[in-house]
């Protein structure tokens, strides 16, 4: 510890870079500064685990159905476009209450992150998506939910273990994520060095 220079990493939460100091280190955890963040990044005093192990997974995550299980819906890596569109990553049955689907053609998008630090992935959602032909943001006509929560608009959270996402209102999912064996993650830690005279 006595070796540690200040270095910057990415907010696992806003994509920006924040500062770490030996303190943060020894202690394990960063909170980010930035307006209208806050995350408490986790850090690891020794290693972490490299995100080369993402290319050989054999998938990382689903969403289930909650009325019926045997709809399963699995996730990529990156950006999923949740909806009843041809072109969604992930494309849902119409699934109808009264002769009604409340689900939008690009309803929701969930977003798959691998988590260095921990070497869990997490997953991040929003209502709407951005449309094709002129990338501005669209949301979705009923909304979207987590755990009966409205999320409002350009909000993103992240889904809690065992959270529950209600897209349009009737149709519930839980997302099953992808738990990497303890084995695998093993061969793909990297033990963290520090050079006195660098900064990272």
């Amino acid at each position: 510890m006595n070796n540690f220079k200040n270095t910057l990493m990415t907010c696992q939460n806003c994509k920006m870079l924040i500062m770490v100091k030996a303190s943060d280190w020894s202690n394990g955890k960063i909170q980010c500064s930035h307006i209208g963040c806050g995350y408490v990044n986790i850090l690891s005093s020794h290693y972490y685990y490299s995100e080369n192990i993402t290319q050989h997974l054999p998938e990382f995550g689903k969403l289930v159905y909650t009325n019926d299980p045997s709809h399963e819906y699995f996730l990529k890596l990156g950006k999923n476009i949740i909806g009843l569109a041809e072109d969604c990553d992930v494309k849902l049955e119409r699934f109808i209450h009264n002769n009604k689907c409340f689900i939008s053609r690009r309803h929701s998008t969930i977003e798959v992150i691998f988590d260095k630090w921990t070497g869990l992935f997490r997953y991040r959602i929003s209502d709407g998506t951005k449309d094709t032909l002129s990338s501005e943001f669209r949301k979705s006509l009923n909304g979207t939910k987590i755990n009966d929560l409205l999320l409002k608009e350009n909000e993103i959270v992240d889904i809690p273990n065992k959270g529950i996402i209600n897209i349009g209102g009737m149709d519930k999912f839980e997302v099953s994520p992808y738990i990497i064996p303890e084995k695998v993650l093993s061969t793909y830690k990297v033990n963290i060095t520090f050079d006195e005279d660098s900064t990272q």
